[in-house]
């Protein structure tokens, strides 16, 4: 039996569902969690570690969820709203670009 998870994993500190994060709507900390997987774990060529490169469409879409036969995808103003609480909360940095924005993730307090 192999103890190797594959696709990887990401380790979450238990006081994170004590944090503020909590009393926000299931959208943020959804997108929490993917900002989390889509952060590299080590430093590349470019981007250094936390960091990822998205866009709010990009964001969007991972943000949807089916109900029954129905896409629900969330609006620009709510993802720009989730975003900019985890930036004010010193929880992530954004940096426009070209392609997108860079995203530097921070640890949750």
């Amino acid at each position: 039996m192999s103890s190797k998870i594959e696709g990887g994993y990401i380790i979450v500190a238990r006081k994170m569902f004590k944090s503020e994060l909590m009393d926000k709507p299931p959208l943020y900390f959804k997108l929490w969690g993917w900002m989390f997987d889509r952060a590299m774990w080590k430093d590349g060529d470019k981007l250094k570690r936390g960091q990822f490169v998205t866009t709010i469409a990009e964001m969007r879409d991972a943000m949807s969820y089916k109900v029954g036969y129905r896409k629900l995808t969330p609006t620009k103003d709510e993802i720009r709203s989730a975003y900019e609480a985890f930036a004010k909360a010193t929880m992530i940095t954004t940096t426009k670009t070209t392609r997108g924005m860079v995203i530097s993730v921070f640890n949750c307090e």
